[in-house]
């Protein structure tokens, strides 16, 4: 947000059909307002040798901390940030955002 990433830890994601993928956030979170804004996302396949950074990124909060320096990015063709150094990256087109008990199901493409 502000031109800038923000980078957060997801724990709830899966496949929903061969096209869509769903990543589950609670709603408080500062990256959920980016995503609603910028309507994409992209997601970042992490390994082990750089868990430790990843998971930092999801106890500091982008409401207190900004986060965007943490990783080496690129810009998508659809203007996500994408991680230079993940084995996997997917960007994605945010189709909705469904509201369910506190949380942010977001739905891609």
């Amino acid at each position: 947000m502000d031109g800038k990433p923000n980078w957060t830890l997801v724990a709830h994601a899966g496949v929903m059909a061969h096209s869509h993928l769903m990543l589950s956030m609670v709603k408080a979170h500062y990256t959920n307002k980016g995503i609603r804004e910028n309507k994409v996302v992209s997601v970042n396949v992490v390994d082990a040798s750089w868990l430790k950074e990843a998971d930092r990124m999801g106890c500091v909060s982008g409401n207190k901390t900004d986060k965007s320096a943490a990783f080496a990015y690129s810009i998508g063709e659809k203007g996500a940030p994408m991680i230079d150094r993940a084995k996997v990256t997917m960007e994605c087109e945010v189709e909705d955002v469904y509201d369910l008990q506190g949380f942010d199901n977001v739905t891609g493409l």
